[in-house]
């Protein structure tokens, strides 16, 4: 709660100041939100008394925050006090504050019309100062789009889908709401992350959840988990979350480099780039620089599930908060109605090619599922050629990791003789090994909400598929997407029936990329992904809904993330009884 004797002059940090409101107590929020707006409405008022200068200083310092709190918040009672701030500070005369963030590029507000008081003039007197302020009625975007019109300027969270699919922030929608609300008092605000996985809200919940508990408490202290965090969405090339862990960073303290994070730099490549080639030799040189077992789990724990975000930022197009670019139009294609009817009958279980021959080798099943895409594409990349991937990440920001252009590298190369063995399920899992090593070795709350996670994605469903089919079992596609990108990883569930994923997921005809070209990019690829690869349905008379590709991304992205925390704690475990 605010400590109502604090001098404003102690504030010097907004975060300070604000950080009081993010509480889900509702007698608490509105002690603070009467105490904050009270003292902002104080420092207006001195702001006005000291001239432009303190105008201009009090705008930088808390306009973004007021209009974000007034327009972007899920709390009703937070938005409406601010709103009526932002009322109060209109009528004073510093209607700057809207008018200056509301036209700048970077802006995450959204600007609605003034009241009629606030329409008399253009031009403002502070102080005896003359400042010329742009009419409202006719300000507009870079874009040419209006914002007098009394139509709210939403931000997008998404180049591929439109805010309209999304719900609102004060949304009605109880597990939604309670989503948006647990973010906001987390980190005070509603990531754009957020914002799309909340069309899947049962797993985007536990994933939040697990996340802040990974982030909040452990071994490690909260820099280091951060740089953990950072030096993974580098690796994988991931602008927006590079911009989110770099905020995170800052606000634990700031970048601090040892030998110890250094040590964790090269074995995060491995774990990234060729999870099943770490070893417990890996641990000893972790080991050799500081690392004690806990440690290492929370580390590895961080990097999987930051792999995993990255992936799914990539396939679902998220923007950076406040982004101005509008979601790019779906390419008109002549439609086919083959790979519907195709894919419709696969998961009614008939019809299905024996695309891979019963009593396969793990082997020629690998080669099978990864190779058929290529030979359309021609190559491993996904435009067909390593200039084409864009390159997002300063120099700087590798130089700093030592990360240059380091790729996925695919776990069986044909051709290659000396390679990795197979990872059998039935030999090492999730639920039966890797779970327990997280539970004995690190946090039984952790290893609890990352089980839920991953049985919840793979077994939630609406029973339907591209918008307007209903009552089908979705069960079959839901464990190809999985097992596909644990058979990326070299890992293979006994059970499996491999001949069905490119029934469902493959592609069915040359130059076209398809669902299982979309699913190896999220799943594996570094750098963005464009929107002709998140079309791949443009030929479909039915394309998939945008929550359909949500939920295949968050599938693709969670078994990546299991992924590396079999390998990873497989190593750990094999750690501990070697030093046992």
């Amino acid at each position: 709660m605010c400590d109502n004797n604090t001098n404003d002059e102690d504030w010097d940090q907004p975060k300070d100041m604000y950080a009081c409101i993010l509480t889900a107590d509702e007698f608490e929020r509105a002690s603070a939100i009467d105490h904050i707006v009270t003292t902002l409405k104080d420092m207006a008022t001195a702001a006005l008394r000291g001239g432009n200068n303190k105008v201009l200083e009090f705008v930088a310092t808390h306009g973004a925050l007021i209009l974000q709190y007034s327009k972007q918040c899920p709390f009703k009672d937070i938005s409406d006090a601010f709103s009526e701030l932002l009322s109060w500070l209109r009528g004073t005369c510093l209607l700057e504050i809207e008018a200056m963030l509301c036209d700048d590029s970077d802006s995450n507000s959204e600007c609605s019309e003034p009241d009629e008081t606030t329409k008399k003039s253009d031009t403002y007197i502070i102080n005896d100062t003359s400042v010329r302020q742009t009419n409202p009625e006719t300000r507009s975007d870079s874009s040419g789009h209006s914002h007098g019109s009394g139509k709210p300027l939403q931000s997008p969270c998404s180049q591929f889908i439109d805010s309209s699919e999304l719900d609102p922030l004060l949304t009605t929608e109880p597990v939604v709401q309670k989503l948006f609300q647990g973010a906001f008092i987390s980190e005070g605000e509603v990531p754009n992350w957020i914002r799309i996985a909340s069309l899947k809200p049962e797993v985007a919940t536990k994933i939040h959840r697990a996340w802040t508990t990974m982030m909040s408490i452990g071994p490690l202290p909260e820099i280091h988990r951060w740089y953990i965090a950072k030096m993974t969405a580098t690796l994988c090339k991931s602008e927006y979350w590079i911009t989110r862990t770099e905020i995170g960073l800052c606000r634990a303290g700031g970048l601090e480099t040892n030998p110890k994070l250094q040590a964790f730099s090269s074995f995060n490549v491995r774990l990234a780039t060729s999870p099943w080639q770490i070893s417990s030799a890996d641990l000893d040189e972790l080991a050799k620089s500081g690392w004690t077992v806990s440690e290492m789990v929370q580390g590895i724990a961080i990097a999987a599930n930051m792999l995993g975000f990255c992936s799914f930022g990539k396939g679902s197009g998220v923007l950076l908060e406040g982004a101005k670019c509008r979601p790019g139009p779906r390419m008109c294609r002549p439609a086919s109605t083959d790979d519907v009817t195709d894919m419709l009958s696969a998961l009614n279980n008939t019809n299905l090619p024996e695309c891979i021959a019963p009593g396969s080798t793990p082997v020629e099943t690998f080669h099978r599922l990864v190779d058929e895409e290529d030979d359309y594409l021609g190559g491993d990349t996904l435009n067909g050629s390593e200039e084409n991937l864009p390159q997002h990440h300063p120099n700087a920001r590798n130089q700093l990791f030592g990360y240059h252009d380091i790729r996925f590298k695919g776990f069986r190369p044909r051709g290659e003789e000396k390679t990795s063995p197979f990872l059998r399920l039935a030999d090492y899992n999730w639920k039966d090994d890797a779970c327990c090593v997280v539970e004995q070795l690190s946090s039984g709350q952790l290893a609890k909400q990352l089980d839920e996670v991953f049985s919840t994605v793979v077994t939630m469903t609406d029973n339907d598929i591209f918008g307007n089919v209903t009552n089908i079992d979705t069960s079959k596609l839901r464990r190809m997407v999985w097992f596909y990108v644990h058979n990326l990883y070299g890992i293979q569930a006994d059970d499996m029936e491999y001949n069905n994923i490119n029934s469902l997921v493959g592609i069915k005809k040359p130059g076209v990329i398809g669902l299982k070209k979309y699913i190896k990019f999220v799943g594996c690829e570094t750098g963005e992904i464009t929107h002709t690869e998140y079309y791949f349905d443009n030929t479909y008379t039915q394309p998939f809904s945008s929550k359909d590709k949500v939920h295949i991304c968050l599938l693709a992205a969670e078994a990546r993330t299991q992924a590396a925390l079999i390998y990873g704690m497989r190593a750990v475990g094999k750690f501990v009884s070697k030093s046992g």
